[in-house]
C-alpha cells in the first residue's frame, strides 16, 4: 500500500534559507504550505527544504509547529521510518488544536499501523481520522483522508468499503474542480475497478483521467496509469499492446527510482515475455522484480515475483528452481491470505466496539 500509503520537480520562489535575508516578519506557514503541496512529487526535494526550515523552529507559532512535525512525520514515513513517523504523528493527536492535523495525523498513522500489520491499530486510527471528517476545514486535508482510507480498505480486500469510499473521495475531488485531486481520485476508482475485473470502465477511466494528471504534473500517477495500462492489456490477452506501452514507460518509470513501481514494472516485463515464450528475457526482468520486492521487503510484490519465476522455470525445465519459488509463493500466499483474514476480522472487531460505545453512551443519556 498505501502512504497509500507515495506522486515532478517543484521548488519554492524564495527557499527558507534566502528567506531570512528578507525581513524579520517571516510567513514560514506559507512556506511549510509549499513544501507540502510537492511532497509526493519530489520527495528528496521536500525532505530537503524541510531540514533547511528547521533551524528557524523556535520561531514557529503553533499553527507552523503543527504543520512542521505533520511534514516531518510524513518524510520520514516516506523513508520508512516508521516508528519516528508514528511518534511524531501520535504526539499531534493528542496535543494538537487543530481537527485538521488531528485528523491527518490519524490517516497517516492508519497507514503505517497497516503497513506494520497492526490492523486494530489501523482501523482504529482511521476510524479517529474518519469520525472528524466533517469538521476538517482544508479541502486538500478532505481528500488526502479519503484516498488513504480507500488505500486501508483495498489491502484488507473489503472492496465494498473501499468503493464506497473512493465514490466519496471522487466527489469531493469534482466539487473541488482542481487537476490534482480529480487525477488521484480517477486513478484510486480505476484501481478497485481492476480488482472488481471491470477491466473496460478501468480502462476508460484511466485514459479520460491521464489529462488532470499532466495539467497537475503529478508524475507519479501518470506512471502508475501506465503501468496499469499495460495490466489490463496482459489480462485481456492484448499483449501486443501491453509490451509497447512498457517498452515506451519502462525507463521512465525506473528513473523515478521507486522501488515498488519499479518492481511492479518487472513483472509486467516478465509476463509478458513469459506468455510470447521469451523466456531468458523473463527471467531476466522478474528476477530483477524479485530482487527489488524482498530488498524492501515487499511481500505482495515477491510473491507476484516467485509465481512468475516458478513458471518460468517450470518452462525451463529446471525443476529445481521451479519448486523454489513455487514452495515461496505458497508459503507468501498462505501468509498474505491469513492477513487478510485477520484484517477483516480487525475491522469487524473495531465495528463492534464502536457500536457498543455508542450505545452505553446513548444508554447514559
Amino acid at each position: 500500500m498505501k502512504i497509500y500509503l507515495a506522486t515532478t520537480i517543484c521548488t519554492l520562489f524564495i527557499s527558507p534559507l534566502d528567506a531570512k535575508s528578507i525581513g524579520d516578519d517571516i510567513d514560514y506557514y506559507s512556506q511549510l504550505k509549499s513544501i507540502e503541496s510537492v511532497r509526493l512529487n519530489d520527495i528528496e526535494n521536500a525532505s530537503n527544504q524541510l531540514d533547511e526550515i528547521s533551524q528557524f523552529d523556535s520561531e514557529f507559532n503553533e499553527a507552523e509547529k503543527d504543520l512542521y512535525l505533520l511534514l516531518l512525520a510524513h518524510s520520514k514515513a516516506m523513508q520508512s521510518d516508521y516508528e519516528g513517523a508514528k511518534e511524531l504523528l501520535t504526539t499531534l493527536t493528542l496535543n494538537s488544536n487543530s481537527i485538521d492535523i488531528r485528523s491527518r495525523a490519524y490517516s497517516i498513522l492508519a497507514v503505517i499501523q497497516n503497513i506494520q500489520g497492526n490492523d486494530i491499530d489501523a482501523f482504529v486510527a482511521l476510524d479517529n481520522s474518519l469520525s472528524q471528517l466533517s469538521e476538517v476545514n482544508d479541502p486538500i486535508y478532505r481528500l488526502d483522508i479519503l484516498q488513504n482510507a480507500v488505500g486501508v480498505y483495498k489491502e484488507a480486500e473489503l472492496i465494498e468499503f473501499a468503493l464506497e469510499l473512493s465514490r466519496r473521495h471522487l466527489t469531493e475531488a469534482i466539487r473541488s474542480n482542481k487537476n490534482e485531486p480529480l487525477c488521484h481520485a480517477n486513478y484510486e476508482l480505476a484501481s478497485i475497478e481492476i480488482m472488481a475485473q471491470k477491466t473496460k470502465i478501468a480502462e476508460e477511466r484511466l485514459k479520460s483521467t491521464r489529462q488532470h494528471c499532466k495539467e497537475s504534473r503529478q508524475r507519479l500517477v501518470l506512471l502508475e496509469i501506465d503501468a496499469s495500462l499495460a495490466q489490463i492489456a496482459m489480462i485481456n490477452k492484448r499483449y501486443d499492446k501491453a509490451e509497447k506501452i512498457m517498452e515506451e514507460k519502462y525507463k521512465d518509470i525506473t528513473h523515478y527510482d521507486w522501488e515498488v513501481l519499479t518492481s511492479r514494472a518487472n513483472i509486467i516485463y516478465s509476463e509478458i515475455y513469459l506468455v510470447k515464450n521469451r523466456l531468458n528475457e523473463a527471467e531476466k526482468y522478474a528476477t530483477k522484480a524479485y530482487k527489488i520486492a524482498k530488498g524492501i521487503q515487499d511481500k505482495k510484490r515477491t510473491l507476484e515475483a516467485s509465481a512468475v519465476l516458478a513458471k518460468i522455470y517450470s518452462e525451463m525445465k529446471n525443476n529445481e528452481k521451479a519448486i523454489k519459488y513455487y514452495k515461496e509463493y505458497m508459503e507468501l500466499n498462505n501468509e498474505l491470505r491469513t492477513k487478510v483474514r485477520k484484517r477483516k476480522l480487525a475491522f469487524q472487531s473495531t465495528r463492534e466496539t464502536e457500536n457498543l460505545t455508542l450505545r452505553t453512551r446513548a444508554n447514559g443519556r
